[in-house]
């Protein structure tokens, strides 16, 4: 999906940029980085477990549809940043623990980057 994205009111220059889905299977790193120095990664969505049959998950084995929603841990550790990344599994989000620990699990993020800088 592309998105609109304006550096804000009297600001001559906007630019579209690309907002999608990807899935991020067992043993694979989500990484998020913005092409430009004034660019920074914003998370929009992102949730852990076995939402779909699909590339991640491909046999249902009764256990599909538990998921966590993780988007306020992978915004603390990517929004506002120019970069980052999350290995799947990952300790933190395997805490929510959404499916029955033995099946795998995946990450499914959707992040842009926006115009802006880390404040603070």
């Amino acid at each position: 999906m592309w998105a609109y994205v304006g550096q804000g009111e009297g600001h001559g220059e906007s630019r579209l940029v690309l907002s999608s889905r990807v899935d991020y299977c067992d043993t694979e790193t989500f990484t998020a980085s913005c092409s430009s120095r004034d660019e920074v990664v914003m998370i929009e969505r992102a949730a852990y477990g076995r939402m779909r049959l699909g590339r991640c998950v491909e046999t249902d084995m009764g256990h599909v549809g538990c998921q966590s929603d993780v988007l306020q841990t992978a915004d603390r550790r990517c929004s506002g940043r120019t970069s980052c990344e999350i290995r799947v599994p990952d300790a933190e989000l395997e805490k929510t623990r959404p499916c029955l620990r033995e099946l795998k699990t995946y990450l499914e993020i959707t992040y842009r980057c926006l115009i802006g800088r880390l404040s603070g």
